[in-house]
This record gives structure tokens, sequence and C-alpha cells, in this order.
């Protein structure tokens, strides 16, 4: 397997900063087996305790009709309500009173669970944000959802990388979701560096790449699980499959062709 780069022939403005996106990127996305029926369990608890007698296919068909209403908003306006405003938005489609249950009964569900069910870090990430930190003034952008900033970064702090991070953006906390290039530019601008001599790095097309050319950074995508068959399309300056390859594409782009 060998990554590519895109728009070749170019030579790079000097890199000095890379940011980074998180969930897929360096952890995995993926929720750990039991976690998503224990977080139901919980939230049925907390309803129940409250009064409002559901089942279980009655709190599904509620998430699923409130993430429907959430990424209407998200596409609209690019705004982020917080796992407390899923929350709300839940409870609005299942017909409780407001503050009938309020957030404080369920904050563990949504977010101190993560860290009961800690998210695996990806391939490579460790050696990749130690040798990045060594080079680059680093920071993190991240789309949050259900768990916000506040337990990200004991996520990040349990897997020993939360040190190497000079900012961290968390869209629960700033209010703007990538690809909004309102979010890049302050974490840039704790950096102190320019978005011309930036790299972002997720794994999302959508939000990663267009986002950061959207705000002037290069861009790169990580695919972990490759590319075989060639089928995935991407507008990113980078594209590569291993975190090992990542430094070494950097610097080849920057050399720029023949050298």
């Amino acid at each position: 397997m060998t990554s590519a780069s895109h728009a070749k022939g170019a030579t790079w403005r000097p890199v000095r900063a890379i940011t980074l996106d998180l969930w897929g990127t360096l952890i995995d996305l993926r929720d750990p087996v039991g976690k998503i029926e224990r977080r139901r369990e919980m939230l049925l608890t907390a309803i129940r305790a409250a009064g409002h007698d559901f089942d279980i296919d009655r709190l599904r068909a509620g998430f699923r009709a409130a993430r429907r209403v959430i990424d209407e908003g998200i596409e609209r306006d690019r705004r982020d309500v917080g796992p407390e405003g899923r929350w709300v938005e839940l409870m609005r489609q299942l017909n409780v009173p407001d503050g009938s249950v309020p957030f404080e009964a369920v904050v563990a569900a949504y977010e101190d669970l993560t860290l009961e069910y800690l998210p695996k870090l990806l391939d490579g990430v460790e050696a990749a944000v130690q040798q990045l930190a060594s080079r680059y003034r680093i920071g993190l952008i991240c789309n949050t959802g259900y768990t916000g900033g506040r337990v990200l970064r004991q996520v990040l702090a349990r897997h020993g990388l939360i040190g190497y991070f000079q900012t961290l953006t968390f869209s629960n906390e700033y209010g703007w979701l990538k690809p909004d290039p309102r979010i890049f530019h302050p974490t840039l601008a704790q950096l102190d560096v320019p978005p011309e001599h930036a790299v972002h790095v997720g794994d999302v097309e959508d939000l990663d790449v267009a986002g950061a050319r959207a705000a002037g950074l290069y861009s790169a995508r990580y695919l972990p699980e490759g590319d075989n068959d060639g089928a995935i399309s991407s507008s990113a300056d980078l594209l590569f499959f291993d975190w090992s390859e990542f430094n070494e594409l950097i610097d080849a782009r920057q050399r720029g062709p023949g050298d």
C-alpha cells in the first residue's frame, strides 16, 4: 500500500504548524462494545426516575429524530449545540416537559461514559504525535458530538498525548464546527502561525479537507483503512494511509519535485 500526494509538482511554503482532527484521525471513532447499550440503560433510568415510562424502542426513535434535527441545524448554521443541546433536543422529540429531566441527571451517560469505555489510539498515533511535536507547533481541532472537550482532554491525558499540543479547540466550547473557517483561524492564532504555513490533518473530506482549504491551510487526509481499489476521490494536498509515512510526505512536498 502506497501513500499518494495531490497537486503534484508544487513546492509547499514552509510548514510551521500542524492541526489535527481527533475522532478517526488520532482515536478510533467506533464505540467500544457495550458503550451504546450502557448509555441507553443510563438514560432510561434517569427518564423513568423522573416519572416517564419509556421503553428502549421509543428512546431509539427519539434519538433518530433528534439527530435529524441537529444535523439539519449543523448543515445550515455550522454551530455546535454541545452534549447538553443534544439532550434538550432528545427530550423535545420525546415530548418530555422542558427541565423535567435536567442534563445534570444524564451528564455521566453523555460524557463520562467515554472514560469508562476509553477509545483506542489508532495505529502509529503516539509515535507520530511525538515526532510532529518535535518539529512543529501542533494543535487539535475537534467536532465533539456527544462527548465534550472537558472529557476529551482527559482522554488525551490518559493516552499521554495532551502535553504535546500547544492548543486544543473543541467545537462544543468554541461554538463553530468544521468545516467553518471560524474554528480554524483562532486555533492558528493560538499557535502564532498564519494559515498558509499550516497543514490540517483529518479523515473526513467534507469537514477536514474542505474546512482546511476554506481557511487557507494545506490539507492532509488520513485513510487508515486504505484505498486498495483507488475509488476514493479527494481534493486533499496529501493523502496517506499510515502515520509512519506522514513526515516523509511533508518533507518531500517542501523539497519540491526533483530534489
